[in-house]
């Protein structure tokens, strides 16, 4: 081992190996790799992009879901009627998509409504 190597390993606490590789060093299905720039993911090898992840054995996209106790969820994304749709800025009204944050639009019972002529009561829509 260099004597760089041995001061790195010193200053980031980090142990090293005989060959000089960091703590980081895995294997994965029998390919050696550092576990910085890759990950392994059901025994394949992935080189981390700050996106991708991997959740009990599937592979991932951290920007549209996330891992939560071993599920692959959706975070943003999420399905009305089969069609895809952001949960922050939409919402699925009987299978229809519409703007959250409008306030001439509701959902009322399953039906979107012009708030300028309909008011919801109880699901019912009654005429203003």
């Amino acid at each position: 081992m260099s004597r760089l190597q041995l001061v790195l390993c010193g200053l980031l606490l980090i142990a090293c190996g005989s060959e000089g590789w960091f703590s980081s060093r895995r294997e994965c299905s029998g390919t050696l790799f550092n576990s910085f720039t890759h990950f392994c993911c059901s025994d394949t090898l992935h080189e981390k992009t700050g996106f991708n992840d991997c959740c009990l054995g599937e592979l991932y996209d951290k920007r549209t879901a996330f891992c939560w106790i071993g599920l692959r969820l959706t975070s943003y994304i999420l399905k009305c009627s089969g069609k895809p749709y952001h949960y922050r800025k939409e919402k699925c009204c009987g299978g229809q998509i519409m703007p959250t944050f409008d306030p001439t639009v509701d959902c009322c019972d399953g039906q979107i409504i012009d708030t300028s002529k309909f008011v919801c009561q109880k699901g019912n829509i009654k005429p203003l």
